[in-house]
């Protein structure tokens, strides 16, 4: 049963305001003076209360960018399309977004229009088509309708959404802790530096790959595994997909088997780093992976993927980087790595650790998951 509530464009109850970059090229443009929104403040949250980089009044005035009054709805409407923000402070933003702010005399709440457009993320991202590059223009967003309920209704809807997305920056704030505490565990565990270890390349301790067509392993059909079946935030194989062995995508070359670890050489900032779990068989990795096998002579799978999670090693492999628009590394890059060797005693004590203080963050990550799957139930129950 549809809500009788009166249907308006957002062109109709907002202002709107688009985004614009400065030149670069004129350090005269950039400053402290104008916090300026871009993709990279997106994923810190729903709300915007400061910005990682800034424009120059004088680069407002020269640029399409336009400064957006507190209280706004940002919305991208390219690259990442329908991802949705709320501005407490006036600022500007890239090309990336359009702005909304509610005219005076409406009744509508930046808060309910900020959940809205997150239920309506399906028919926003439709605005821009099938292409690869997605756009959406001023004007078919200004020509987009959303209904409009009682202030009243509008503030329960708001309320209701709310305390949800208080649980979830709580647990964000949480996770972010945890990481960082890892982190300095995993540096306090793995320094050498007042050990008598020795250091090893990561080549020198790990075993040899096969890679072939996998016409060589399978009859008929294989488990494909490639960078989007990774999730960065909890390193594990989240995905994978079923092939043909005559349909076997051109990257399907590696064999991997359960323990093994996939480091990801595209974009390796992006840290698409998994152990393939003990439930994978019959498995072929993307050659954008480095897989890296532990010899057990020398180590454990689990030690091994410690340190190419830590900090220190991602640091080390970064130099490497080649090309400009998707950076990559080499197999050989990641091979020649130097890792801390202990004993094999002492490598079982550090994973012990480790894998306690991995676990709660695991628990985490897995209350995030509960949290967005009740978001978007009530999302659904409150405004439909």
């Amino acid at each position: 049963m549809k809500n009788p509530w009166p249907i308006k464009k957002l062109g109709e109850v907002t202002e709107i305001y688009s985004g614009g970059t400065p030149r670069r090229a004129n350090p005269d443009y950039w400053g402290n003076d104008v916090p300026w929104l871009t993709m990279e403040d997106v994923n810190k949250g729903l709300e915007v209360v400061g910005t990682a980089q800034y424009i120059s009044n004088n680069g407002l005035k020269n640029s399409n960018a336009q400064l957006i009054p507190a209280g706004s709805v940002n919305l991208s409407c390219t690259a990442s399309v329908g991802n949705v923000t709320i501005s407490r402070i006036p600022l500007a933003t890239n090309q990336q977004f359009n702005s909304f702010h509610p005219k005076e005399g409406t009744n509508l709440i930046s808060e309910y229009l900020a959940y809205r457009l997150m239920f309506d993320k399906a028919k926003i991202k439709a605005l821009g088509g099938s292409t690869t590059f997605q756009f959406i223009s001023k004007n078919a967003i200004s020509n987009f309708e959303i209904p409009i309920p009682p202030e009243s209704v509008q503030k329960q809807i708001v309320e209701r959404m709310d305390k949800i997305a208080e649980a979830q920056k709580l647990n964000d704030e949480l996770l972010q802790k945890s990481d960082e505490l890892f982190q300095s565990l995993l540096h306090q565990e793995l320094d050498a530096a007042s050990r008598d270890w020795e250091l090893k390349k990561l080549g020198e301790i790990c075993e040899k790959i096969i890679q072939a067509h996998p016409s060589k392993f399978f009859k008929r059909s294989f488990h494909y595994i490639d960078i989007s079946s990774i999730n960065s935030k909890s390193k594990t194989v989240e995905a994978f997909s079923t092939c043909s062995i005559d349909q076997a995508p051109s990257r399907a070359r590696k064999l991997v088997q359960k323990n093994d670890i996939l480091f990801a050489t595209t974009r390796p900032y992006l840290e698409n780093i998994a152990i393939v779990p003990d439930t994978c068989e019959d498995f072929v990795a993307s050659t954008g992976f480095c897989v890296i096998r532990a010899n057990t002579e020398y180590t454990t799978h689990d030690f091994l993927f410690f340190n190419v999670i830590s900090r220190p090693f991602i640091r080390k492999i970064l130099p490497f980087q080649r090309g400009a628009n998707y950076p990559a590394v080499s197999d050989k890059n990641v091979y020649g790595i130097k890792i801390p060797l202990p004993p094999l005693e002492t490598q079982k004590q550090i994973v012990e650790k480790l894998s306690a203080a991995q676990e709660y963050k695991k628990q985490l990550l897995e209350q995030k998951l509960k949290l967005k799957e009740l978001f978007d139930s009530v999302l659904h129950k409150s405004i439909e």
